[in-house]
């Protein structure tokens, strides 16, 4: 409060309702003005793109969640479907778990607080994993003989045989 001017300035710091009566006087009497300072929490904002995912791996994502003081606590849900194998976290926001089924997949994610919801469109991408080759018993008996072969062709060739 400024005395001088009856300003009432500065940053506020908590969110609430502030009663109080400001009171001014001269030589020709006194007023009094109550009033009621309203201050008011920050609202959530979201951002971040997941990276794609792989059918069988673990994945893990989570959107940045700002402002820095953000008014607390901040739940979070999910609007569509995510994909098959994942879930999200209320009170984290992270989407985890593992995938599988490939495919493209958009929803929506929200965090919200007291004061509001901010909202995330997110268009996410499971790739099919790639499979490992394996050699069966034929396959291997086939990689001896081939290489057996290729192995007595190099002898053949100098003279050795």
């Amino acid at each position: 409060l400024n005395a001088a001017t009856g300003e009432v300035a500065g940053t506020p710091t908590t969110p609430g309702s502030y009663p109080l009566t400001l009171q001014a006087a001269n030589d020709g009497g006194a007023a009094q003005l109550p009033l009621t300072i309203v201050v008011h929490g920050i609202a959530p904002t979201l951002a971040g793109t997941p990276g794609p995912a792989v059918v069988g791996s673990a994945y893990s994502f989570t959107p940045t969640l700002g402002p820095a003081n953000v008014t607390q606590p901040v739940t979070f849900a999910v609007a569509g479907a995510l994909p098959p194998g994942l879930t999200l976290n209320a009170a984290t926001g992270e989407v985890s778990g593992t995938p599988t089924t490939p495919g493209s997949y958009a929803f929506t994610l929200s965090a919200t607080n007291s004061e509001g919801t901010a909202m995330l469109e997110v268009a996410m991408v499971v790739r099919p994993s790639t499979p490992v080759p394996t050699l069966g018993e034929w396959g291997l008996m086939l990689l001896a003989a081939l290489a057996a072969a290729l192995g007595l062709g190099g002898l053949w060739r100098r003279g050795n045989l």
